[in-house]
């Protein structure tokens, strides 16, 4: 693996170390944009097409050749912590809600999209090129997001990547995850352990933003669905996907150019498919949420548009107790209903949300921390801190994280 630039201990030394634009000529950066935005060469006019099944007719979508998420699939670790370059779509993803000694809130997202652009098709297809002198024959391609959010302002950055040639990747064990200086990675003691991990970034504006968090966690791995088979439609649609949803935090970020030293939770997901969507769904929307009963709560609703212009939704959802303990929330268990939309950039969202699931005594009202939390790049969507309240009593319930995608 080609030598990645690290981050150094602390923060202040992290902060401003780009590396990418003088490391790697601006031909591959552009060549890797364009690779997310064009497979086949082709270009979409649909930011989220590699996301579904083929609709009839065209190639945009199509799985044919790609590993498939089947039932009954032993989910190993460390094993599994890692790239599963075989299938299109994979996503390592963490999420904290934090504050500073005085109560102020922040927001941290830190998000690595894999995407293969082929099938493998031979050694030359995947990642396993690397070392055999097949780098520049990688099929995978890499995208990260990454996002700092206040009580007023949301601030984000974007990085793309080539796979290969080691500017982007994931390794089980230990674990590391990267993206140029970007980066998740264990600061475990011994083989046998992931936790604690450190989250850091810099944005590329000089010392002004970043990110340094351990995050630490001795709750089991919490597999979606069953056993970590998480369907996502009436037909094949579905993913391997597991959380840890119980990490403490804690550590700085830097906000227009001053330390802040933050404490708080966060929640980590790794997910990966070839079929996610099908061709009539249009996104998702997704909440995970820390309740302040010790309870955490993961809720996601697939949007279907069937021909007739009548929507339907596939709903499915995990209760975590405070020792991991999970169960499944089935999709006739939960209302998830609409309470406000507003115009964010052009798009219409629903950013105000009642969850109502009576079998566990949960009766929530969702608002976003404030509207401006878009995610805007080659793969866009609504992704910020909201606040939950409880709908009788009104006070506040949790806190955690909306994902709304495909608007």
């Amino acid at each position: 693996m080609a030598a990645k630039a690290k981050t150094v201990t602390t923060l202040a030394g992290a902060i401003g170390v780009l590396r990418m634009s003088f490391r790697f000529p601006l031909l591959v950066l552009t060549a890797s944009i364009l690779l997310w935005l064009i497979p086949g060469h082709a270009q979409s006019d649909d930011p989220y097409a590699f996301l579904r099944s083929s609709n009839e007719g065209s190639n945009e979508g199509s799985q044919t050749g790609y590993a498939e998420v089947i039932p009954g699939q032993v989910i190993e670790f460390p094993r599994d912590h890692g790239s599963h370059p075989e299938f299109r779509i994979e996503w390592w993803y963490v999420t904290a809600n934090v504050e500073d000694a005085d109560g102020k809130q922040f927001g941290v997202q830190w998000t690595l999209f894999r995407r293969a652009l082929l099938p493998a098709s031979g050694p030359a297809g995947g990642e396993a090129a690397v070392g055999q002198g097949k780098q520049w024959q990688s099929n995978q391609v890499w995208l990260a997001h990454t996002a700092i959010t206040n009580a007023s302002e949301h601030k984000h950055w974007q990085k793309m990547a080539r796979g290969g040639i080691g500017q982007a990747g994931v390794r089980a064990h230990p674990f590391d995850a990267w993206i140029d200086h970007w980066s998740l990675s264990s600061m475990a003691n011994t083989q046998d352990d992931v936790y604690p991990l450190e989250l850091s970034f810099s944005a590329q504006e000089g010392d002004a933003y970043g990110v340094n968090l351990k995050l630490s966690g001795d709750t089991p791995i919490v597999l979606h669905g069953q056993e970590g088979y998480s369907q996502k439609s009436a037909s094949k649609q579905a993913s391997y996907y597991y959380s840890q949803p119980q990490l403490a935090v804690s550590g700085q970020i830097v906000w227009q150019g001053s330390l802040v030293k933050v404490t708080g939770q966060a929640w980590l997901d790794h997910e990966w498919s070839s079929q996610p969507l099908a061709a009539n769904q249009s996104g998702w929307d997704w909440f995970a949420l820390h309740l302040n009963d010790g309870r955490a709560l993961m809720i996601y609703r697939m949007r279907e548009e069937p021909p007739e212009g009548l929507k339907s939704y596939w709903l499915s959802g995990s209760l975590i107790t405070q020792d991991g303990s999970k169960t499944n929330i089935l999709g006739d268990e939960v209302i998830l209903e609409v309470l406000g939309i507003e115009d964010v950039g052009g798009r219409t969202l629903p950013l105000r949300w009642r969850v109502l699931i009576p079998k566990y005594d949960i009766d929530l009202k969702i608002e976003p921390l404030h509207t401006n939390q878009f995610i805007s790049g080659a793969l866009p969507y609504w992704e910020g801190v909201v606040f939950a309240t409880d709908s009788g009593t009104r006070k506040e319930a949790g806190r955690g994280y909306m994902e709304l995608m495909g608007y």
